[in-house]
């Protein structure tokens, strides 16, 4: 037998090989076999170097399978974290959607809950010196946080500077971003020295709302159309109707306020009576909001007057029986009456004595208080002189109306008489009440309307006065103004009640009895009339009585202080105003 190591031959059933000195019952090795075979060597060399690169095949794969697995769990991770990312952005985004401005929102309607504020001032309630319009607006800085105003500036612009003797009143409009306040306003009175004798404050609280309207003009017109069809009572427009003026405005309504469109509306009632008002509709919905009167009427008595003739800005106008006082597009409606015609006496005493009494109307504010027209700059307005005939035929025989800018006088005959030149005064009253303060007209029914109506009758006393030499008498048509007859008042407690044009009447005469009042102590017409003025110019289209109480106490205190009324005067007016009975609020100061 052979060993299985080496190969030699050896004893049969041997153990150990004699040659190598191998056990014979070993396994053999891979060593041994190439050792017993060299012709494998090479094979196994073979082998071994494809084992290794398997091997390493096999590491490199596992490594890759390692860092593919590595990147999966980055990607996943990123991908979550993206998700995440979106997830919180999406809850940012819709939390601020939430809280962003109303512009940015899909609003329907421009409404915000907002509180109407007003305050009256008098009496030391500011040390700042007032010598013109920014001083004055130094003076609504120091006051702000009592209105709670964010930006004097921006907040409010001048709209009027108007002097009275030796003091000045200035008017500050408020503005939204751009857009009129309606009713929103400051005013201020400062005599020449300096020193502020009263603020009056109405503002309109806006914070939150939006600034971006829905509505153009042209579907605003349609929203204010349809919101006129759907009034009631007074309001409803038959026939006539005028639809002008449309603009922006912000307004406040049942403390909300709104951003709206505002336009002027006229026309003949159900009840036959011609009307005009400022309608609002809101500028996001198209839905009425409400609306304003701003026409004011007179009924008067015939009164023959020799009056003084005064150079005019305004036209005189009559109509045909094509005419339709709001439809200006009907060819030769309106008839224009000649000047020339009327001066050369070529017209009926009715024409000529409206002419010269528009003419002295206009000379008395004019030479009085420097007030030129009914804008008080001298822009030409017109007067309509017409027959029921070619007007609306349920007229009264008589009526006298300021209206939009306009006068207006009907007569079922216009060859009868002359107009009673007090009539013509108290409408033209009401038209720079209505430049000025911007009055609601008569039928607006409350107290500032009364207030207004007896401020027209005021000035139509002085103005009568001022023309004939003669102190007033206080006759105003069949009323007496100094001894007002049953059911009208001298003095309120309470709130005034007023559902009609005839209360407002009623209570007018606290006005007009204060001022007869005032003549029995002050004789000289010059200071009633500066009285009456300044205190009118303090207003604004939201005073009631109490208020109007106060403001008289302000003119008072200031015209004594600069010596226009004496002790005896100011102890007897202030008398007067304490009996109207309206007065339950102090004088304070703004801090």
């Amino acid at each position: 037998m052979r060993c299985k190591f080496c190969g030699k031959k050896i004893k049969k059933n041997s153990e150990i090989c004699i040659c190598c000195g191998r056990n014979i019952n070993e396994e053999l090795g891979t060593d041994d076999l190439i050792d017993a075979m060299p012709e494998l060597r090479d094979d196994f060399d073979i082998i071994s170097k494809m084992q290794a690169k398997d091997k390493k095949k096999k590491e490199k794969k596992e490594k890759r399978a390692k860092h593919k697995t590595r990147r999966i769990v980055i990607a996943i991770t990123l991908v979550v974290l993206i998700l995440a990312c979106v997830a919180v952005g999406m809850l940012l985004f819709k939390d601020m959607n939430q809280t962003k401005q109303p512009e940015e929102q899909e609003l329907t309607t421009s409404a915000i809950e907002a509180p109407f504020q007003k305050r009256f001032a008098g009496a030391n309630f500011t040390d700042i010196k007032i010598v013109d319009a920014e001083s004055a607006k130094e003076v609504i800085n120091s006051a702000k946080s009592t209105f709670n105003i964010k930006d004097v500036d921006s907040e409010f612009e001048l709209k009027s500077e108007t002097k009275v003797g030796n003091t000045t009143i200035y008017r500050f409009g408020q503005m939204y971003k751009g857009i009129p306040v309606y009713g929103g306003e400051m005013v201020i009175m400062a005599d020449e020295q300096g020193t502020a004798y009263a603020l009056n404050g109405a503002y309109v609280t806006t914070d939150g709302l939006t600034t971006t309207y829905k509505l153009d003009k042209g579907s605003a017109s349609a929203a204010i159309t349809e919101s006129v069809n759907s009034m009631g009572d007074d309001y409803a427009v038959t026939s006539g109707v005028s639809i002008t003026e449309i603009e922006k405005v912000v307004c406040n309504v049942q403390n909300k306020t709104y951003l709206a469109y505002m336009a002027n509306v006229s026309g003949y009632n159900t009840n036959g009576v011609y009307i005009s008002y400022h309608v609002f509709v809101d500028g996001i919905s198209g839905n009425g909001i409400g609306a304003v009167v701003t026409s004011s009427f007179e009924n008067g008595a015939d009164i023959t007057q020799d009056l003084v003739e005064e150079s005019y800005i305004y036209e005189m106008i009559t109509a045909n029986d094509k005419f339709n006082w709001n439809d200006e597009t009907i060819p030769n409606a309106e008839e224009p009456i000649s000047i020339t015609e009327v001066e050369a006496g070529n017209a009926s005493a009715y024409v000529s004595g409206i002419k010269t009494a528009v003419d002295n109307a206009y000379k008395f504010f004019n030479s009085s208080f420097g007030w030129k027209g009914l804008s008080g700059n001298g822009e030409s307005f017109k007067v309509y002189i017409n027959s029921n005939e070619y007007v609306e035929k349920t007229l009264p025989t008589e009526k006298a109306m300021y209206t939009n800018g306009k006068l207006m006088f009907f007569r079922e005959d216009m060859t009868l008489g002359e107009v009673d030149y007090n009539t013509v005064v108290h409408e033209y009253a009401h038209g720079v009440m209505a430049n000025i303060v911007g009055f609601s007209g008569t039928m607006a029914c409350d107290e500032n309307a009364a207030i207004a109506e007896g401020l027209a009758d005021t000035f139509a006393e002085l103005a009568e006065a001022r023309l004939t030499g003669v102190a007033p008498d206080w006759i105003h048509g069949e009323r007496n103004l100094a001894i007002p007859g049953e059911g009208y008042h001298i003095s309120t407690s309470t709130a005034a009640t007023i559902n009609n044009m005839q209360n407002c009447y009623e209570y007018s005469t606290i006005v007009s009895h204060m001022a007869a009042y005032m003549s029995e102590y002050v004789s000289d017409i010059s200071v009633q009339e500066e009285f009456w003025f300044k205190a009118m110019c303090m207003m604004t289209r939201y005073t009631d009585f109490e208020e109007f109480s106060s403001i008289l106490e302000a003119v008072t205190q200031e015209m004594h202080s600069n010596g226009r009324i004496d002790e005896m005067q100011y102890g007897s007016i202030m008398t007067g105003i304490e009996m109207l009975g309206a007065s339950e609020q102090d004088l304070y100061s703004i801090e």
